[in-house]
C-alpha cells in the first residue's frame, strides 16, 4: 500500500452514482491509496473498520445534502467527518471536511460545494481501499 496524503486540486470529481457503494466505486479509482496516520496503532489500528463502515454513510448524507442545498445540514455532516476523519488518522478529510464546512457557511455557490463534496467523496474512496475487510 502507498501512504499518501491528498490536496484539493480543483479538479471536479464526481460522487458515486446512486445505488454504487462508496467501496465498489473504489476499486474503479486509479489515485494512490490512503492509509490511516494511525494505522499502526494499537488502539486505533483495529477501529479503522468500525470508520470503513460509517464512512460510506457519511458520504452519502454529504452527498444528498449538498444536492438539496441544506447548507446547515450539509455544515453538521461535514463537522462529523471533520471530526472522525482526524481522530481515525485520515487529516485529508479533516481539512477538506473544515473548509467545506466553511464554505458552506459562508455565500459558497451551491455547485462548489456539490463539487467539493465529489472531491471528497473521491479521497474517501482511497481511504476505504487503505482499510483492510474484517475477517
Amino acid at each position: 500500500m502507498v501512504k499518501a496524503h491528498a490536496t484539493t486540486s480543483g479538479e471536479a470529481t464526481t460522487a458515486p452514482e446512486s445505488g454504487t457503494s462508496l467501496r465498489a466505486a473504489a476499486t474503479t479509482d486509479d489515485e494512490a491509496t490512503i492509509v490511516s496516520d494511525l494505522a499502526d496503532d494499537d488502539v486505533i489500528g483495529p477501529l479503522l473498520r468500525v470508520f470503513a463502515e460509517v464512512l460510506p454513510e457519511m458520504m452519502a448524507e454529504l452527498t444528498r445534502h449538498s444536492a438539496s442545498g441544506a447548507r446547515a445540514d450539509l455544515c453538521k455532516a461535514a463537522h462529523q467527518l471533520k471530526g472522525s476523519g482526524g481522530a481515525y488518522g485520515y487529516g485529508v478529510l479533516t481539512t477538506m471536511a473544515a473548509e467545506l464546512e466553511k464554505r458552506a457557511k459562508g455565500d459558497a455557490p451551491d455547485d462548489e460545494l456539490v463539487r467539493r463534496v465529489g472531491e471528497i467523496a473521491a479521497v474517501a474512496r482511497r481511504v476505504l481501499r487503505g482499510i483492510p475487510p474484517a475477517p
